[in-house]
């Protein structure tokens, strides 16, 4: 007899039942590492999941399950390839009470819209394999927009784990969908096409390279948003003209142009958004595999110790945490600040010790097997805190500084001479807490809710303003600073070239994109340039917080009366050094120029 009513699907985390829908009491899951446990009515199947990593193989073998078993249920294979994913063991429940009622309403009803929104907001936790599954099926969707707005946040999830070549097909759908469907340009009127041409022309440039994505672009400059999310595109096509054809007068005209028509703020942040340099984005960008890269890299480069503060990935390097407080037991007390590594703009932070951190560990059995408060966030940097930084008048602040790549081999960087100040909206404390207002005395993000921009706008601006602050008749102190900001850089971007070549021209790394090529995997345009965190303390030493590969404009885009042009400085410096002046002394470069 065929079976047609609800499924009831039960995940288990660490011994704890966790119940996400209960349609029909005839149906129950189980997760276990043998296989995947179905109760029908009273019969209990074990399902295998497939081995393979590719998610048609995978549901293809969850349908030839359902069908065998005489389940019949269109959610069926899409449900037990979510529950078989091992990221949603493996990295803990970060899904939120709402994420978890679109779910409940995807498996009860099919409602594939639920299904996508459910997808992204795993996508945004980092439960890719699960946000995987439920954007490919929310991205067959009859409803056209269900369909559209699924397939263009499938292409972000897959970009995210450097799926670049997955990612393009559904950027085409996206852009297909947008510009042959009314309703979607509708309800979205100011971002569908312009969202979907310009996610396309970043996956043609990442996986095909400048060529085919200018080839592209000229078929699709028939359409006024088109034009409007393609000129970012123009702008890099033009720079890469300028070297293969030294119309370097055109390029700068044609920059200049677009200052006029927009602003040089607008402009600069088109410029970061729209660079590529595969696969150096995905690895700077990621805390994880950043704060990875470092770690396997301080054998034979120790002096990452002295900018990058002792970090451990969680729950991944828990054992690696135990070994690291049983050397330095003085370092039980002492401050920690934890990130989920998927999590932008301050979200997600807080404040904890070595001491909290294992007692959690020993009442939890794993950290990642809370399902409650602050650790239910997936997967989290665990950074040894800085607690003597410096300070201007109370308030904490880091140094956002601009980095930019001239060549991958030989590798040519340029560190920019000037980058601007983000304060800690609230004065520094060395207390630990964790409310919100608390919280934001530690936290130097742009966009804190408890920012006063009239206090902001009284301090220091930019970085040299900064430095003649703290250190006013010390010129060669300042100089210094400089220096080790120049250095960390350097290091940081040597070490992440070497480790990206070798990941690429090896092909055995999971995160990094598998395409054959003309540069076989690595492509980066000249002028990318990233945005580097740095926080100094009280002691002229320098340390790297994280990295930024669509780092925005200059002050975060929070301008004050009296402001220097520094966007317009800034543009005008980055034609200079991209397209081939000289460098002036004092400004920082690294091997091969």
């Amino acid at each position: 007899m065929k079976i047609s009513r609800a499924l009831a699907i039960y995940f288990l985390f660490g011994g704890g039942l966790n119940l996400l829908s209960c349609e029909s009491h005839g149906h129950g899951w189980n997760n276990s590492k043998q296989g995947l446990k179905v109760i029908v009515d009273e019969e209990v199947l074990i399902f295998m999941p497939s081995e393979s990593k590719d998610k048609e193989v995978q549901l293809s073998h969850a349908a030839a399950f359902c069908e065998s078993h005489n389940i019949v249920s269109s959610n069926c294979p899409t449900l037990l390839v979510i529950s078989s994913a091992q990221r949603l063991g493996d990295e803990g429940d970060a899904t939120s009470a709402v994420t978890k009622t679109y779910l409940k309403m995807f498996y009860a009803t099919g409602d594939l819209n639920a299904a996508g929104l459910a997808g992204f907001a795993l996508c945004n936790a980092g439960n890719y394999q699960a946000a995987d599954v439920l954007l490919r099926a929310a991205s067959g969707s009859d409803n056209a927009f269900v369909a559209w707005k699924a397939s263009l946040n499938l292409n972000l999830c897959l970009s995210r784990e450097g799926r670049y070549r997955e990612a393009l097909f559904f950027a085409r759908r996206s852009s297909e969908l947008a510009h042959s469907a009314p309703e979607i340009v509708k309800r979205e009127p100011k971002k569908a096409m312009w969202d979907s041409d310009f996610s396309l022309m970043l996956s043609l440039m990442r996986v095909h390279g400048p060529k085919v994505a200018r080839e592209e672009a000229q078929v699709m400059m028939g359409t006024f948003q088109a034009v409007q999310a393609l000129w970012p595109f123009q702008l890099w096509f033009a720079v890469l003209n300028a070297h293969s054809e030294q119309t370097i007068t055109e390029a700068r005209g044609l920059i200049a142009r677009a200052t006029a028509a927009h602003n040089a703020s607008q402009v600069s942040t088109a410029l970061h958004k729209a660079g590529v340099c595969v696969p150096l984005d995905l690895m700077l960008d990621d805390k994880k595999l950043l704060s990875d890269m470092l770690r396997a890299a301080t054998s034979s480069v120790p002096s990452i110790q002295s900018f990058y503060p002792a970090s451990f990935v969680l729950p991944l390097d828990i054992d690696r945490f135990h070994a690291w407080v049983e050397r330095n037991p003085g370092k039980n007390g002492k401050m920690l600040i934890a990130k989920p590594v998927h999590a932008s703009d301050g979200e997600g932070i807080f404040l904890t010790n070595a001491s909290e951190v294992l007692a959690h560990d020993r009442m939890g059995g794993a950290l990642n097997q809370s399902n409650i408060g602050m650790w239910d966030q997936g997967t989290l940097l665990l950074q040894e805190y800085v607690t003597n930084p410096q300070t201007i008048d109370g308030f904490k602040f880091d140094l956002r500084i601009f980095v930019s790549v001239l060549s991958l081999v030989p590798l040519r960087v340029h560190v920019h001479n000037e980058g601007y100040a983000k304060f800690a909206p609230k004065k520094y404390s060395t207390s630990k807490c964790n409310s919100g207002e608390c919280l934001s005395a530690h936290i130097t993000n742009s966009h804190s809710p408890y920012r006063d921009m009239e206090e902001t706008c009284d301090m220091p601006r930019t970085m040299s303003q900064i430095l003649a602050k703290i250190y006013p008749d010390d010129l060669e102190f300042r100089s210094q600073v400089q220096q080790q900001i120049g250095f960390a850089a350097q290091t940081t971007m040597e070490v992440a070239a070497m480790a990206a070549m070798k990941a690429s021209f090896n092909g055995h790394s999971d995160h990094l994109p598998k395409q054959s090529s003309p540069h076989n995997g690595l492509f980066c345009v000249p002028g990318k340039t990233y945005g580097f965190d740095f926080l100094l303390d009280d002691d002229g030493g320098v340390w790297l917080l994280e990295i930024n590969s669509s780092p925005g404009p200059f002050y975060g885009g929070l301008g004050c009366a009296g402001d220097p042009p520094a966007d317009q400085n800034f543009l005008q410096r980055w034609m200079d050094i991209v397209l081939g002046v000289p460098l002036s002394e004092g400004e920082f470069m690294v091997a091969g120029r």
